[in-house]
């Protein structure tokens, strides 16, 4: 049996510290018969047991050591935001406060305001669909074993995550792993029923994200943990009402903005938490002095460093690919950091293999294709993005709607299942018909526009009237051609 990781030598913990058993039985089956968690001593009903103690995972926050507080607590492991959702949507909750996990958790030294979450049972809410939830979509989150199939194939607790093969456990995570759970496919609201991603994907770029997702394309070279930071991922220990409420990064944290270089730190402390990160997963080598960059939170993006030049380098934690990128400050970058909508850049990224030098040629297309910005908004999205609809393989995102001539001023045009096309004296608006709640189509009224599914309303102008919708409607990009013809875009 192999070690299973360098910080676990077999010497020292032997295999009962951690799996348990019997040690002193001769007989195979009988020294594996009390083994906690089936031979996953990960799993979160014996993590403590197995894996507890001041020295090891439920030590202080302090000292970093209070890992099981953090999963436990995380929205990994409680679902409170889809489960939030599903109660809210259904009229089970007044509002989308988390109140329940799939267990009972508590955090006494809670920073959200949430000190605690009850276990959540389908069976207490007098609802079908809420029932129907209970029984077909709970199978995402840490503690439930996964759905049948190679693609969902994970270890539940901490393993799901840290454990890539056979009796081992790692901290360079690649995206495969992640897509054991996300990116597998949707839920379908109106069936509550899981609709697994039909698509038989065969590069990387079409494997990272399904069909139906919405990215910058630079960040498909990369990793989720090459973003995504340990407290985003693995929780901060404190109980949250949704993922939203933990993801933080963005492009910005590595690339800075037009006006402000990214947070950096110079490493002058030996016990700096960045140092045992690049030990648990070697592939650079950290030293006193060295400056990397630090998210608004000072999470250590350890993997990255500031070159003598002005420029950055990252390296891959499962690739060990090497990237260089420069600042967006001083470049012609045209986004605008409050916005999510994503416009081509000329900063490009440019990465090669540490085992063999990228080609001119590739590295040109690289340019050209802009692999310009890291991603902090990598979709753990599945996990608790409920939609609405099943998704097509293939999904049709532009438009043409005729002449301009078509449409005199002052009208406003249903163009069914797509937009509202509104033209003024000043030019043409088109607001989607996609609720911004859970994404059904919107039917045109008198005073604007209802959903059939949730009787979310909204005004002329797609301004939310009545919930359970908060957000406005999408105001969709339009293009006239030369022939005066009108496109819209609805990404």
């Amino acid at each position: 049996m192999p070690q299973i990781s360098a910080s676990h030598p077999v010497e020292i913990f032997g295999c009962v510290s951690c799996h348990g058993g019997e040690r002193l039985a001769l007989d195979a089956d009988l020294a594996h018969s009390t083994m906690r968690g089936g031979g996953n001593p990960s799993a979160l009903s014996v993590v403590e047991t197995s894996c507890g103690g001041s020295n090891c995972h439920s030590g202080s926050e302090a000292d970093d050591r209070h890992h099981i507080q953090r999963v436990t607590t995380s929205v990994q492991s409680t679902y409170a935001g889809a489960i939030s959702n599903i109660l809210f949507t259904f009229g089970a909750q007044p509002d989308l406060t988390a109140r329940l996990g799939i267990t009972a958790v508590t955090d006494e030294d809670t920073k959200t305001g949430i000190t605690s979450l009850q276990a959540f049972d389908p069976l207490n809410v007098d609802h079908p669909s809420v029932q129907k939830f209970g029984e077909e979509c709970l199978t995402c989150h840490l503690h439930a074993e996964p759905r049948e199939g190679e693609a969902f194939a994970r270890e539940t607790g901490c393993a799901a995550c840290h454990s890539t093969g056979e009796h081992n456990l790692t901290t360079a995570i690649p995206y495969t792993q992640c897509n054991a759970c996300h990116n597998r496919g949707n839920y379908d609201l109106r069936t509550m029923t899981f609709i697994e991603r039909t698509d038989h994907a065969t590069t990387r770029l079409q494997d990272y994200y399904q069909p139906i997702s919405q990215f910058t394309q630079c960040e498909y070279t990369l990793d989720c943990v090459d973003c995504h930071t340990r407290s985003e991922v693995m929780g901060d220990g404190d109980i949250h009402n949704n993922q939203a409420e933990v993801e933080y990064v963005q492009c910005k944290t590595c690339h800075g903005t037009l006006d402000e270089l990214p947070l950096t730190k110079t490493l002058t402390d030996p016990n700096d938490i960045a140092f045992t990160l690049a030990f648990l997963n070697p592939v650079v080598d950290l030293k006193l002095g060295d400056t990397i960059i630090v998210t608004e939170k000072g999470e250590p993006l350890w993997n990255t460093k500031v070159l003598s030049n002005g420029s950055y380098e990252m390296i891959g934690k499962a690739t060990k690919q090497y990237f260089t990128f420069n600042p967006v400050m001083g470049s012609a970058c045209e986004q605008n950091p409050t916005s999510k909508n994503r416009n081509i850049v000329t900063n490009a990224m440019r990465w090669r293999n540490n085992m063999s030098q990228i080609s001119r040629r590739d590295f040109l297309k690289l340019a050209r294709n802009g692999f310009l910005y890291l991603s902090g908004a990598l979709t753990f999205g599945g996990l608790l993005r409920f939609l609405s609809y099943a998704p097509a393989p293939e999904q049709k995102t532009e438009f043409d709607l005729g002449s301009v001539d078509q449409y005199p001023p002052g009208s406003r045009t249903s163009i069914p299942e797509i937009a509202l096309l509104i033209r003024t004296e000043s030019g043409f608006t088109a607001l989607s018909l996609t609720c911004t709640h859970l994404g059904c189509t919107l039917e045109p009224n008198e005073t604007g526009f209802a959903c059939p599914c949730h009787n979310s309303a909204f005004d002329t102008q797609g301004i939310v009237t009545h919930g359970p919708a908060v957000k406005p409607l999408q105001v969709l990009r339009i293009e006239i051609t030369e022939d005066e013809n009108i496109k819209v875009f609805t990404v």
